[in-house]
């Protein structure tokens, strides 16, 4: 998941009433045909062409390798493309202001489009198959399985109740991860904790820590790990040189808790020369399984506001046994790597590139941001 501030509790800026009732499903026939032989869950790694989608404020596109299968014209500012489980279909929700409150869903290979209402939906969690579990402002969580249902179903829950909305961070073995800040945007949680929730309501926790502001959030039901794993990027605080960020890995299955080994990120940022750290600009598992970021280091100038002087560019790091190495750096809007020799990248001026191994393919303009399947 993408915080609105990876500096900040992930929190609900607005928030809508829900309606009473949830109307049936729309699902028409807009977008191209792809004409593509086999499903996006089985392109993943070897020498097939990688999937993945582009988001922009009025365009959804769905890619296989260089080739854009699919485009659908909509109204998704702000909004977030999620791969389902399956790799299958690509979902986002539409922006506060849309007179169209819907979730929709596009089938990559067929190209499908599937328009379920769904009045201030906001985070989706794909939860296995072509389940998604999603919630609202006005903390109702909902779910749908889109190879079955045509409409929303409301989950009645054991979850506690939250002083504010919670928020939905990632989709892990049939349950969806919730966080609800106890407090404001910009203020520490006295507990930091993760709620995971199945299909039928039922939940469970872990307790994260105590005083850590959560930033960005990824998971994945299959990784290196032979397990689903939570990767999480943590801060002391939101204050300028209040201490470096950190990256935990969670196993839902036991609670148990690892802090990745970030010593060489921090060798970048002259942590012993003038004080400093890093942040964590993204964070994604790629298509094999492993751990990936985008961290700036930075060092410390009090003289200087905020204070948080860059060191370099912002690098791309892969997490193996635990450490992080770097990988390359990067100077533009929004990266994913799909495996170690295949990234989507969005330079600066809005141009999209498809780089296998070294040779870089424009693909689209007009930027966006980037989803990728889930490992399979």
């Amino acid at each position: 998941m993408r915080p609105r501030n990876a500096r900040a509790l992930v929190t609900v800026a607005t928030t809508l009433a829900l309606l009473p009732g949830v109307a049936g499903c729309s699902r028409s026939p807009e977008g191209a045909s792809p004409g593509v032989a086999t499903a996006p869950n089985a392109t993943q790694g070897g020498a097939r062409d990688p999937w993945f989608a582009v988001l922009r404020p009025d365009e959804l596109q769905i890619f296989n390798g260089k080739r854009a299968v699919v485009s659908v014209a909509g109204e998704f500012d702000g909004g977030e493309a999620n791969w389902t489980t399956d790799g299958r279909y690509v979902v986002t929700t539409p922006p506060l202001d849309s007179a169209r409150q819907q979730l929709t869903a596009v089938e990559a290979a067929t190209g499908r489009k599937i328009e379920v209402p769904c009045q201030g939906c906001f985070d989706v969690a794909p939860v296995g198959g072509s389940r998604l579990i999603v919630t609202n402002y006005d903390s109702v969580i909902q779910r749908i399985d889109l190879s079955a249902d045509t409409s929303m179903v409301r989950m009645d829950t054991d979850l506690p109740s939250f002083e504010e909305p919670p928020r939905i961070v990632g989709g892990i073995a049939g349950e969806a991860v919730i966080f609800a800040p106890n407090s404001g945007p910009t203020s520490k949680s006295s507990t930091l904790t993760l709620f995971y929730v199945d299909w039928a309501g039922k939940s469970r926790s872990t307790t994260i820590g105590n005083g850590k502001l959560l930033g960005w959030v990824t998971s994945a039901t299959r990784t290196v790990y032979s397990s689903p794993r939570l990767a999480l990027s943590l801060s002391p605080s939101d204050a300028a040189c209040d201490g470096s960020s950190e990256v935990v890995l969670v196993d839902p299955t036991n609670g148990r808790l690892i802090t990745t080994d970030a010593s060489a990120v921090q060798s970048q940022s002259e942590l012993e020369v003038s004080g400093g750290g890093f942040g964590v600009q993204g964070l994604w598992w790629s298509s094999d399984g492993r751990l990936n970021a985008v961290i700036q280091s930075w060092r410390c100038d009090p003289g200087l506001s905020p204070g948080e002087v860059p060191v370099g560019k912002q690098g791309v790091w892969r997490l193996d046994d635990n450490k992080w190495s770097k990988t390359g750096e990067f100077d533009g809007l929004h990266i994913r790597s799909i495996d170690a020799d295949t990234q989507i990248v969005v330079e600066n001026d809005d141009r999209v590139y498809l780089i296998e191994k070294g040779m870089r393919t424009m693909v689209s303009e007009g930027g966006g941001t980037i989803a990728i399947p889930e490992p399979q």
